[in-house]
């Protein structure tokens, strides 16, 4: 077990402790040293490539010196404890770029529980059981090296789950009995048990979203997991608790707005030769029956893969798939019938021809598996019930995505109609799904624009960050439209609960409720007035130009078109480019008669754009509560990421006629009837500190008028 000559224990490896070390070696060269710190949080990474790279390092982790001297009369286990939890220098730098990593999803304001959540869902779908543990050595697959490999066993799973949550400050205990190991959260008092060993085998074969054993069905956990007397966490059983399974579906739900499926993933060659690239990508519970969603890609000759489709059966590929590798029993006739018949491309064919997205299955009605496509039997109701909305598309480059509308009429969100959709598309070489929401009937649109640019992976990444995957939609002119509103809605995960409860609802209504639905359902109406998108703001910006003109010795402004010099009499769009022009004017330059620069490369930059959408949000969220925008809460608000947010804020309200065309704006968007509240207008610097110096004043009509 200890073959070193010096063997250090550090709370913290910081720049004296390598210094110290360093030293030792260096005057001892070839001289075998080790240094133990309880966890990574014990370790200054930027400074780890200073320490002398001979130097191990043991992280003990949940195989600290209480579990060690509790094991004392099994050396071989103590030892393996000792031993598969040192690392070299690189190894511990490699682990905690690839802990970095996960923790960057992490939400600040994310409760103990809501941490425990992601990391559970993260750690179970990126790190595979690996199928070849018995021919490795315990420290690949016993350790935090499967942050690395992606590969592990129960340990591994356990030792890496409490060293996240011991980093995050959440109480986690390593337990292991009847050679498995297992985790014991405590949380705000509550103790619940984790195995992610075992929901990670739910995921292999297919079940994407299932927390089995996540603080589920105690009575069920303690009869399957028996602490070994030895354990330094043992008497626990009797004080576990359950998640509320609600919360964590929904989290999950809300967490995965954007899905990898590279571990259920498979490449298949039929007998005759061809190919094809199946994607297992979550299932339906329909009459208590699973039914396993697909999406498939056929590989010609050359080795192009062919459109995106999407396919429903009762037969479960990944579970078929995972007893192979771990060789368990299968049938092989089934197998061979899953890859030969059941996604032949005459069965197919024969779906597609159907208006359905159901297979069938392999099962004949003689009790033996089918022997060709046409053996399959497609019940009727199955058909209906599997024949929901979607369509392949594909953009200039070549990319295949497909696009699918969930089944139901839309959701009703505070007076919008709203549909859910999901996106599948090969990413690096994986599939990767996408939820994204808009009222727009995305599926309707075949202009090669909206899937090139409306659709582009640039700015579905984009939107899954900051609009919770709300797209809004491409308008009859090709531009892209949002509403403030819903830009923000699906960013709380109060609402994705809601939404997720009223399609699971929808899931359960017969195929003829859903098509009354349809047939009923209130049409988006074409004319409502929306807010200029960011794109949209700068087109409007690059056309029309204010024009200012004397009428009865009084100054006012027209819009002309920058081409032609005719006058804009369209009242919506002189409204909109109005505003255009405003804010051109307060986040560009002045402009240079000499060279006609109007300042476009800074009012429409990034950091522009960021500081745009964080106006249209509070400037919409004050019309809507109070019916006026707090232009001083605002301009007091704006942080400072952009270091022209200030000035470009107090240049947008500097007059009353700007901040009046502004509010008006707001107002119509969101649908508030006009009223005698009229923003507060900045003027000058001087009169902005004066307002500011006075804002809690009680009789300051400028604030209140």
């Amino acid at each position: 077990m200890n073959n070193y000559n010096h063997v250090y224990r550090a709370a913290s490896l910081n720049q004296g402790w390598i210094d110290y070390i360093n030293n030792i070696y260096s005057e001892n060269p070839g001289t075998k040293i080790l240094v133990e710190v309880p966890n990574t949080l014990a370790i200054d990474k930027s400074i780890l490539p200073s320490l002398d790279s001979h130097i191990s390092i043991r992280i003990a982790g949940g195989f600290d010196n209480v579990r060690l001297n509790n094991y004392n009369d099994k050396p071989d286990y103590r030892n393996d404890c000792f031993d598969t939890v040192i690392y070299s220098r690189n190894e511990v730098i490699n682990i905690m770029n690839e802990i970095e990593r996960v923790e960057k999803g992490i939400d600040p304001s994310w409760s103990k529980l809501e941490v425990l959540i992601y990391l559970y869902d993260t750690l179970r779908s990126k790190i595979m059981y690996d199928p070849k543990y018995e021919t490795k050595p315990s420290k690949d697959i016993r350790s935090l090296r499967g942050l690395i490999s992606k590969q592990t066993v129960c340990a591994g799973y356990a030792l890496i789950l409490k060293e996240f949550l011991d980093r995050r400050g959440i109480e986690c205990h390593y337990v292991r009995g009847n050679a498995h190991a297992w985790n014991v959260v405590k949380i705000d008092g509550h103790e619940y048990a984790v195995d992610l060993t075992w929901d990670n085998r739910n995921y292999r074969q297919g079940f994407h979203h299932v927390a089995q054993y996540l603080g589920q069905d105690v009575r069920t956990f303690n009869a399957e997991h028996k602490p070994d007397d030895r354990e330094p966490f043992k008497d626990y059983q009797s004080r576990l608790e359950t998640i509320d399974i609600n919360k964590i579906n929904n989290f999950i739900n809300y967490l995965n707005i954007s899905s990898n499926y590279k571990s259920t993933t498979y490449n298949f060659t039929r007998k005759n030769g061809t190919r094809f690239i199946l994607s297992q990508v979550g299932y339906f519970v329909y009459g208590g029956k699973y039914y396993y969603n697909y999406i498939y890609r056929e590989v010609s000759p050359d080795g192009k893969e062919g459109p995106l489709r999407f396919f429903c059966s009762e037969e479960n590929v990944a579970k078929l798939v995972d007893d192979i590798r771990f060789h368990r029993k299968y049938s092989t006739s089934q197998y061979e019938a899953i890859i030969n018949i059941l996604f032949s491309n005459e069965n197919i064919l024969d779906s597609m021809n159907k208006n359905t997205l159901y297979l069938g299955n392999v099962d004949s009605r003689y009790g033996r598996v089918v022997q060709r496509p046409s053996d399959i039997v497609k019940k009727e109701n199955l058909c209906a019930t599997f024949s929901f909305p979607g369509k392949s598309l594909r953009r200039s480059s070549g990319q295949y995505i497909y696009l699918q509308k969930e089944p139901i009429s839309g959701i009703d969100i505070n007076g919008r109609r709203v549909f859910r959709y999901k996106i599948y598309e090969v990413v690096s070489g994986e599939m990767q799904a996408n939820i994204i929401y808009s009222e727009g009937e995305l599926l309707n649109d075949n202009r090669q624009r909206f899937i090139d640019v409306f659709l582009s992976r640039e700015r579905l990444d984009r939107k899954v960050k900051e609009a919770g995957g709300y797209v809004g939609f491409f308008d009859k002119d090709g531009i892209k439209t949002y509403d403030p509103y819903l830009n923000n809605y699906f960013r709380n995960k109060a609402n994705i609960s809601i939404i997720n409860n009223k399609i699971r609802e929808s899931r359960n209504k017969k195929p003829e409720e859903v098509k009354k639905e349809e047939i009923k359902k209130e049409e988006p109406k074409k004319e409502e007035f929306r807010l200029p998108t960011f794109e949209e703001l700068k087109s409007l910006a690059s056309n029309y130009e204010l024009e200012s003109y004397l009428v009865e010795g009084k100054i006012d402004y027209r819009v002309v078109d920058i081409r032609t010099r005719k006058v804009v009499t369209n009242l919506e769009l002189v409204e909109r480019a109005m505003f255009a022009n405003i804010w051109l004017s307060s986040a560009g330059v002045k402009k240079n008669i000499t060279t006609n620069d109007r300042g476009m490369g800074y009012a429409f930059n990034e950091p522009a754009r960021e500081l745009y959408d964080k106006f249209c949000r509070i400037a919409y969220n004050d019309c809507m509560r109070n019916g006026v925008i707090d232009t001083l809460s605002m301009y007091k608000g704006i942080d400072g990421g952009y270091k022209y947010n200030s000035e470009i804020i107090f240049k947008l309200f500097r007059t009353s006629y700007q901040a009046e065309i502004i509010n008006n704006m707001f107002l119509k968007a969101t649908r508030k009837q006009k009223n005698n509240k009229k923003p507060v207008a900045f003027y000058t610097y001087e009169h902005l500190g004066r307002l500011i110096e006075n804002q809690y004043k009680d009789n300051n009509e400028e604030l209140i008028r």
